[in-house]
């Protein structure tokens, strides 16, 4: 790469996201597809969920469902009862500093290919986005309007192309609108400068300066700096919230409970004050709850505030219906700002709770804001730091801090993921919304996720084990990517063996169970070929049915056996290793009761291939029971005690 300057920011960026192994061309591909969806996404996301790999003329593929990255067709099941705004981006990039008319005019077609009605086959690369695509348009009905398609060809070029260039991208925006398919199509091209410009701005905290002249002081109160609270022009109050094209900086809404509600009612009322008559306009200072902003630092001069670092904690819905509809602000409109200086997390959270109310919260909404995450967050800290991950409690607390790489900072979602895949065992959800997860566990009286009594260990496990595997299928086929949380359950499973999650509560046991496991990691790799291997002849012999593989990562079914099959393949090495040493076997596990011998107190248990005799005085014991049991040695032979129905 000729451009010095363009290639330190690559190296940076596949340095802090964990791309150093790879070629630079495909380091490239992750940087523009970084730079492009970042810029106004406001989630964290794996840029190797949006790289496609050796698809014919495009290199990346981002999908939007209402301002939400979806990676499968599943998550599009969080959205059924909602209107849906949808985007898609398509990227191709080239590490060349010029335009090549030939590459370009490969990636309009692939884009229009991706859009046709032709019927694709299973060796279609992107038949996975495709099939989301096409279970959207099977929702048209709630479309808010038509789709928006951007698309982007990114080289190293510091210059625009020439006009004969430029003509293909305009040739296919006309092609693309004559389906009818969409509401709004463009084609960019972005030169090095776009990249430099788009990569310094999402390394740098955000900045903006406002005139607040109608504002007061607010007493001193604990844990705050300083306080402002007032009235803002709200053609002001929108230079705080966008960039300098216009665009909502959707980042300063990280802290923000809810996402934008679309055309709810409390947003058709806001709607409504805005296109009123003059005198109606005035009363939208009356009627509307106002906005929130907490910040890192204010600086006032005089009437001239700067703002740094700060977050939009709540206001988020009138933010988005006042930058949709700019064009019909007379000027007449106020807005009310609180504007609070703290870097107390804990009050930023009690502030964030407080002031939303308005419309409905979700119950993702305050997931980050329970005490539980705070001790997780402490515990993950606790660990040494050449193998530190980084719980983010508070999204983006990690953004701006150059000494952690960005691969190593585990988010909600992503424990929601790894713990539901590698303890609760079903690795077949996680393709489920994040939101749907939470609330499918935290549905009956107990939680399963986050509980406050729950031990730590298992969570932070759960994320290691994850980031192993994720690093080491970097150094694979892509395509093992959708299998990772299998591997990780699969290998949990023949590290240490079965878990259970009936002691989610016991910190002793899920601490020696978690110790256990972080020294088998030592062997990782061993581990990992053992359970690669068991999976891909699986897939294989469903392969040789004739059945479609694309499918395979949400059957339960699938994944049941999977785990089951090391579940019987650590048992029985297991025994064999304690009948040579001696050693007591002590761990836990669930089987079912398959006799229970009267007259001699005995009971049988079944567990996998296994047979194991229990004494037996409980009368309430029967035949088909599943229960919990531990399995220690007598007399040269292994017994179940401990027996407990579940």
């Amino acid at each position: 790469m000729q451009d010095q300057i363009l290639k330190s920011y690559l190296d940076d960026f596949a340095s802090r996201f964990g791309h150093e192994e790879l070629q630079e061309y495909l380091q490239f591909e992750h940087f523009v597809a970084h730079c492009i969806v970042a810029k106004d996404y406001q989630g964290h996301f794996d840029s190797s969920h949006i790289t496609v790999g050796n698809a014919t003329g495009i290199d990346s593929v981002a999908i939007f469902v209402n301002d939400v990255l979806i990676e499968s067709a599943m998550e599009l099941k969080s959205f059924e009862k909602r209107n849906l705004e949808v985007k898609f981006i398509f990227i191709q990039t080239k590490t060349s500093n010029s335009y090549d008319h030939g590459e370009v005019l490969k990636f309009t077609t692939a884009v229009q290919n991706f859009f046709s009605s032709d019927k694709k086959t299973d060796e279609y690369i992107l038949l996975d986005k495709h099939e989301i695509k096409d279970l959207i348009y099977k929702r048209a009905i709630k479309f808010v309007e038509n789709p928006v398609v951007q698309l982007y060809y990114a080289t190293t070029s510091a210059i625009a192309p020439n006009d004969l260039i430029e003509d293909v991208g305009q040739k296919v925006v006309e092609a693309l609108g004559k389906t009818n398919l969409f509401s709004n199509i463009t084609f960019n091209f972005i030169t090095s400068e776009d990249l430099k410009s788009t990569y310094r701005t999402l390394s740098h905290k955000v900045t903006k300066q406002i005139t607040f002249e109608k504002h007061t002081i607010l007493p001193k109160i604990h844990g705050v700096k300083r306080a402002f609270i007032g009235i803002l022009p709200c053609k002001e109050y929108l230079k705080l919230i966008c960039d300098d094209e216009g665009k909502l900086l959707k980042n300063v809404f990280y802290d923000n409970v809810r996402d934008f509600q679309g055309e709810n009612s409390v947003n058709r009322e806001i709607l409504s004050t805005i296109t009123a008559e003059e005198f109606g306009k005035e009363t939208f200072v009356l009627l509307n709850n106002g906005v929130t902003v907490v910040s890192k630092s204010i600086n006032p001069v005089g009437i001239e505030f700067t703002v740094r670092d700060f977050q939009i904690v709540n206001g988020c819905q009138t933010s988005h219906v006042l930058h949709r509809n700019a064009t019909l602000l007379s000027g007449n409109e106020f807005i009310t700002i609180k504007l609070i200086e703290t870097e107390d997390a804990d009050l930023t959270n009690k502030i964030t709770k407080a002031t939303n109310r308005q419309t409905e919260v979700k119950l993702e909404a305050f997931a980050g804001l329970q005490p539980f995450h705070k001790e997780l967050e402490a515990f993950y800290a606790s660990q040494p730091v050449a193998e530190r991950l980084y719980y983010e409690r508070r999204p983006g607390q990690y953004d701006f801090d150059s000494l952690i790489s960005q691969n190593k900072v585990i988010t909600i979602p992503y424990q929601i993921k790894a713990f539901v895949s590698v303890f609760l065992e079903e690795p077949q959800k996680i393709h489920f919304y994040y939101g749907q997860l939470l609330a499918d566990y935290n549905s009956g009286d107990e939680s399963v996720l986050f509980s406050e009594t729950h031990a730590p260990h298992p969570y932070l496990l759960s994320s290691r084990l994850i980031f192993r595997i994720s690093d080491r299928l970097k150094k694979t086929a892509k395509d093992c990517g959708k299998w990772k949380y299998h591997l990780s359950a699969m290998v949990r499973m023949l590290m240490v063996g079965p878990f259970s999650k009936n002691r989610l509560s016991d910190v002793n046991y899920c601490r020696k169970y978690c110790e256990n496991l972080t020294l088998k990691l030592t062997n990782f790799d061993r581990y990992f070929d053992s359970a690669a291997g068991i999976l891909f002849k699986t897939i294989s012999n469903v392969n040789s049915k004739s059945r479609s593989i694309r499918d395979l990562p949400q059957d339960g079914k699938l994944a049941e056996s999977l785990i089951s099959e090391c579940r019987t393949i650590y048992l029985n090495s297991n025994h064999q290793r304690l009948e040579a040493s001696g050693e007591e076997f002590d761990h836990t596990f669930i089987g079912k009761i398959s006799n229970i011998i009267s007259g001699q107190n005995l009971g049988i248990i079944e567990y996998g291939q296994k047979r194991f005799f229990f004494p037996n005085k409980d009368t309430s014991l029967t035949t088909g029971q599943k229960v919990r049991f531990r399995v220690h040695k007598i007399n040269n032979a292994f017994e179940a005690y401990e027996v407990v129905v579940l």
